[in-house]
């Protein structure tokens, strides 16, 4: 059955396709933003479209051993990391599925004496996990279990917690911890497990010292950890003990009290929380600059997909994508979770239209405070600099208004096949459907429509696109000021309206913010109606918060006025 399609058709006119020796066609670069679960049902997938892509991940992940590692041990957390390099590593022979195996594994969740027993049996060599993998492979592999091991030996205090240890998550750890490098240590396991050449994992921050997600609520409370946000446990239970569920944070759980209006990095100075302003990792940047197609992964909105977003320089880089006319896509979850079951400006769970506002205001860096100028400074885009498509699972539960996805400049929105996943019911997508029609859908962006062996250009395409992405520029501007007005606390936004007067969207009046605007718009959070008091952001320098290597070019910004103030809600 074809796909539902919602775009605006022109009569076509049969052409070959555009330079076939052009590589950027037949083969393009593509960036993809997620976390380490949803989006790896797919990426294995993707290199029936292209062999150019790039992956970044989040590194602020608090659960199962990936938490223990960071208490223990410190830095990034490695495991989305680990888990998108072991679904990308190479299974052709017996060997590469030996390799699989063991770092997919993990040990005990039920004994603690078990689960040590099991780790010793293989740093030592002698588990039957290793039956299959080869001498070189197992010597090279031993190196950082066996370096690993040495390292929590030497912090015994600290009684590590082997329980549902991931061994992967073991191996990336050593090998960062040796090379003082999780970048090396991804290209050293991108070697062995033979990872295709064009395949990269990045992590969307370069920094060795452990990150901390918080979300702040619409109240102004902060909730703090990604697994807080995403899926608290109940008190007095584990992550440890979950066995692989602990990966799972499909399902609505309780819903929150109040729904997020951004998410923030945080650090420790003394006993004061302190927002951090984060720069994206360089390696990340110069990806985009050269990328055909930017893809937001299904996942979880706003502890996966937002703290990718959300770091210095990425709004820049995707915004600026424009002059290129490439495709910007957001693949759209199938059901509503914890993170999105309470939206902004209305009453009821997030729609398609919230998650793409969602996206534009964590590139924007919206309400995040104002820095030092060129590091913290907030931006202006409209929605249709940083999405243009749309891909929906057929039978998902999130509302799709196209009407207003359109205003936004969302021209294409794609109905995938789906299916329903057997352990909690949930709507996704079939993995080869959508990648089908996500290299269907950047033909169409890019003005190419592939026909059999040979293809068509859609004359007049491009114009209709064009008016689309622009879409209607008034209520654009009336969305935009209803939501600033809301998340800022205001009663009828008009201090942002009168903010963002002979601002046109189509002049390019959205493309940059002065500082002055900046300093307008505090200027607005403090006397807005209802009386709560803005904050005050203090830059300071910082040479480093803890671990072995500095947060370089990251600035701290101490909160005044207002205490970060967490619960566990």
């Amino acid at each position: 059955m074809a796909p539902n399609i919602s775009i605006n058709t022109d009569p076509v006119v049969s052409a070959p396709l555009s330079n076939p020796e052009d590589s950027s066609k037949q083969n393009p670069s593509l960036i993809v933003f997620s976390g380490g679960t949803a989006f790896n049902t797919v990426a294995g997938q993707l290199r029936n479209f292209t062999s150019r892509v790039c992956y970044v991940l989040p590194v602020s992940d608090d659960g199962g051993s990936t938490a223990e590692i960071v208490r223990v041990l410190g830095g990034p957390a490695i495991g989305d990391i680990r888990s998108r390099c072991i679904r990308l590593a190479d299974e052709s022979d017996e060997e590469s599925c030996a390799l699989k195996r063991l770092l997919r594994h993990r040990l005990s969740s039920t004994s603690l004496d078990t689960a040590k027993w099991e780790w010793i049996q293989i740093v030592e060599g002698d588990h039957a996990l290793w039956t299959g993998v080869s001498e070189a492979y197992k010597h090279v592999l031993r190196a950082f279990l066996i370096h690993f091991h040495e390292q929590i030996l030497r912090r015994s205090m600290e009684h590590f917690n082997y329980r549902n240890g991931s061994v992967g998550n073991f191996f990336f750890a050593g090998a960062r911890d040796f090379f003082r490098s999780l970048e090396a240590a991804i290209f050293l396991f991108s070697r062995v497990a033979r990872i295709e050449e064009g395949i990269q994992v990045l992590p969307c921050i370069r920094s060795e010292d452990r990150i901390t997600l918080a979300a702040e609520l619409a109240d102004g409370n902060l909730i703090r950890g990604q697994h807080n946000i995403s899926h608290p446990l109940p008190n007095g239970e584990d992550w440890r003990c979950g066995g692989d569920s602990c990966e799972d944070k499909s399902g609505l759980d309780s819903p929150l009290d109040q729904p997020i209006r951004r998410l923030l990095y945080l650090g420790l100075s003394g006993t004061c929380n302190v927002e951090l302003s984060m720069s994206a990792n360089p390696a990340v940047l110069s990806e985009l600059i050269r990328t055909d197609a930017v893809v937001y992964g299904m996942g979880s909105l706003y502890t996966s997909l937002c703290p990718t977003l959300c770091l210095n320089g990425v709004g820049e880089a995707i915004a600026a994508l424009d002059q290129r006319k490439v495709p910007k896509i957001l693949c759209l979850n199938g059901s509503i979770d914890r993170e999105t079951s309470r939206a902004l400006g209305h009453d009821g769970p997030m729609t398609a239209v919230d998650f793409v506002w969602a996206i534009t205001y964590a590139l924007n860096r919206r309400y995040s405070g104002v820095g030092v100028e060129g590091n913290r400074r907030e931006l202006n885009h409209p929605p249709r600099a940083y999405v243009n498509g749309l891909l929906i699972p057929k039978g998902g539960a999130i509302e799709v208004d196209r009407d207003q996805l359109k205003k936004l400049g969302v021209g294409i929105v794609v109905e995938v096949d789906s299916d329903r996943n057997e352990g909690d019911n949930q709507t996704i997508f079939k993995a080869a459907d959508l990648v089908d029609q996500l290299e269907r859908i950047c033909s169409l962006i890019r003005g190419l429509k592939h026909e059999g062996e040979g293809g068509r250009i859609w004359h007049g395409e491009e114009d209709s696109l064009r008016q689309e992405r622009e879409g209607d520029e008034k209520g654009l501007e009336e969305d935009t000021v209803r939501r600033t007005a809301v998340k800022m606390g205001s009663d009828d936004g008009e201090a942002v309206k009168n903010r963002n007067r002979g601002s046109n969207p189509a002049e390019g009046g959205w493309e940059n913010e002065r500082d002055e605007e900046g300093r307008e718009l505090h200027k607005d959070l403090k006397e807005s109606k209802n009386g709560r008091k803005g904050r005050e952001i203090l830059p300071l320098p910082i040479t480093h918060l803890s671990g072995n290597a500095p947060l370089h070019d990251h600035v701290l910004n101490i909160t005044a006025d207002i205490p970060l103030q967490c619960t566990s809600r």
